[in-house]
Protein backbone atom coordinates (compact mmCIF):
# COMPACT_ATOMS: atom_id res chain seq x y z
CA UNK A 1 0.00 0.00 0.00
CA UNK A 2 2.33 2.72 1.24
CA UNK A 3 5.50 0.72 0.55
CA UNK A 4 6.96 3.61 -1.42
CA UNK A 5 7.19 5.76 1.71
CA UNK A 6 10.82 6.12 2.69
CA UNK A 7 12.36 7.62 5.77
CA UNK A 8 10.88 7.77 9.25
CA UNK A 9 7.22 7.33 10.12
CA UNK A 10 5.46 10.70 9.73
CA UNK A 11 3.50 10.30 12.97
CA UNK A 12 6.19 8.96 15.28
CA UNK A 13 9.47 9.71 13.46
CA UNK A 14 10.70 6.12 13.99
CA UNK A 15 12.36 3.94 11.36
CA UNK A 16 11.23 0.52 12.60
CA UNK A 17 8.28 -0.94 14.44
CA UNK A 18 9.41 -1.93 17.94
CA UNK A 19 6.99 -4.85 18.08
CA UNK A 20 8.19 -6.81 15.05
CA UNK A 21 11.37 -4.95 14.05
CA UNK A 22 10.07 -4.58 10.49
CA UNK A 23 10.69 -1.41 8.60
CA UNK A 24 7.32 0.31 9.10
CA UNK A 25 4.31 0.17 11.42
CA UNK A 26 1.07 -1.27 9.95
CA UNK A 27 -1.11 1.46 11.38
CA UNK A 28 0.95 4.19 9.72
CA UNK A 29 2.18 2.39 6.60
CA UNK A 30 -0.40 -0.25 5.74
CA UNK A 31 0.77 -3.79 6.24
CA UNK A 32 4.50 -3.85 7.00
CA UNK A 33 3.84 -4.92 10.60
CA UNK A 34 1.49 -7.79 11.48
CA UNK A 35 0.82 -6.48 15.00
CA UNK A 36 -2.50 -4.75 15.59
CA UNK A 37 -0.85 -1.57 16.82
CA UNK A 38 2.76 -0.49 16.86
CA UNK A 39 3.88 0.56 20.33
CA UNK A 40 6.05 3.34 19.00
CA UNK A 41 3.30 4.97 16.94
CA UNK A 42 0.34 4.29 19.18
CA UNK A 43 1.41 4.80 22.77
CA UNK A 44 2.37 1.30 23.79
CA UNK A 45 -0.97 -0.31 22.96
CA UNK A 46 -0.72 -3.63 21.18
CA UNK A 47 -2.52 -6.94 20.99
CA UNK A 48 0.15 -8.88 22.88
CA UNK A 49 -0.93 -9.94 26.36
CA UNK A 50 1.04 -8.73 29.34
CA UNK A 51 0.70 -10.53 32.63
CA UNK A 52 0.09 -8.08 35.46
CA UNK A 53 -0.07 -10.68 38.24
CA UNK A 54 2.37 -13.61 38.03
CA UNK A 55 0.74 -17.04 37.99
CA UNK A 56 2.37 -18.05 41.28
CA UNK A 57 0.74 -15.03 42.99
CA UNK A 58 -2.70 -15.55 41.50
CA UNK A 59 -5.17 -15.91 44.35
CA UNK A 60 -2.55 -14.76 46.85
CA UNK A 61 -5.08 -13.44 49.37
CA UNK A 62 -7.70 -16.19 48.97
CA UNK A 63 -5.96 -18.15 51.75
CA UNK A 64 -6.68 -15.23 54.10
CA UNK A 65 -10.35 -15.00 53.04
CA UNK A 66 -9.92 -11.70 51.20
CA UNK A 67 -12.99 -11.39 48.97
CA UNK A 68 -14.39 -8.19 47.50
CA UNK A 69 -17.93 -9.28 48.37
CA UNK A 70 -17.04 -8.98 52.07
CA UNK A 71 -17.60 -5.71 53.89
CA UNK A 72 -14.73 -3.34 54.67
CA UNK A 73 -14.07 -4.64 58.19
CA UNK A 74 -13.82 -8.27 57.05
CA UNK A 75 -11.48 -7.33 54.20
CA UNK A 76 -9.27 -5.41 56.64
CA UNK A 77 -9.11 -8.44 58.97
CA UNK A 78 -7.98 -10.51 55.99
CA UNK A 79 -5.35 -7.94 55.04
CA UNK A 80 -4.02 -7.88 58.61
CA UNK A 81 -3.67 -11.69 58.56
CA UNK A 82 -1.91 -11.55 55.19
CA UNK A 83 0.46 -8.83 56.40
CA UNK A 84 1.51 -11.03 59.32
CA UNK A 85 2.57 -13.90 57.04
CA UNK A 86 3.57 -12.14 53.82
CA UNK A 87 5.66 -9.06 53.29
CA UNK A 88 3.70 -5.83 53.54
CA UNK A 89 5.02 -4.66 50.18
CA UNK A 90 3.83 -7.84 48.45
CA UNK A 91 0.28 -7.39 49.79
CA UNK A 92 0.31 -3.71 48.82
CA UNK A 93 1.50 -4.49 45.29
CA UNK A 94 -1.09 -7.24 44.90
CA UNK A 95 -3.96 -4.95 45.94
CA UNK A 96 -2.60 -2.27 43.60
CA UNK A 97 -2.48 -4.74 40.70
CA UNK A 98 -6.06 -5.85 41.39
CA UNK A 99 -7.14 -2.21 41.59
CA UNK A 100 -5.53 -1.50 38.24
CA UNK A 101 -7.20 -4.52 36.64
CA UNK A 102 -10.62 -3.46 37.95
CA UNK A 103 -10.36 0.17 36.86
CA UNK A 104 -13.30 -0.25 34.48
CA UNK A 105 -15.51 -1.76 37.21
CA UNK A 106 -16.29 1.22 39.42
CA UNK A 107 -17.73 -0.82 42.30
CA UNK A 108 -14.67 -3.07 42.68
CA UNK A 109 -12.24 -0.24 41.98
CA UNK A 110 -13.65 1.85 44.84
CA UNK A 111 -13.40 -1.08 47.27
CA UNK A 112 -9.83 -1.84 46.24
CA UNK A 113 -8.91 1.84 46.35
CA UNK A 114 -10.26 2.10 49.89
CA UNK A 115 -8.29 -1.00 50.92
CA UNK A 116 -5.18 0.38 49.25
CA UNK A 117 -5.46 3.67 51.12
CA UNK A 118 -5.95 1.80 54.40
CA UNK A 119 -2.80 -0.22 53.73
CA UNK A 120 -0.82 2.92 52.92
CA UNK A 121 -1.97 4.68 56.08
CA UNK A 122 -1.45 1.76 58.45
CA UNK A 123 1.69 0.11 57.08
CA UNK A 124 4.04 2.95 56.24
Amino acid sequence: MNDKITGPCPSCNKQKCSMCNKQKCSMCHGGACNKQKCSMCHGGACNTKTQLIPEKDSGLLNKYNYVLKNNFEERIKSLKKANKELSKLKVLRYINALRTLHKSNEKYYKKLDRDMKWLQENYN
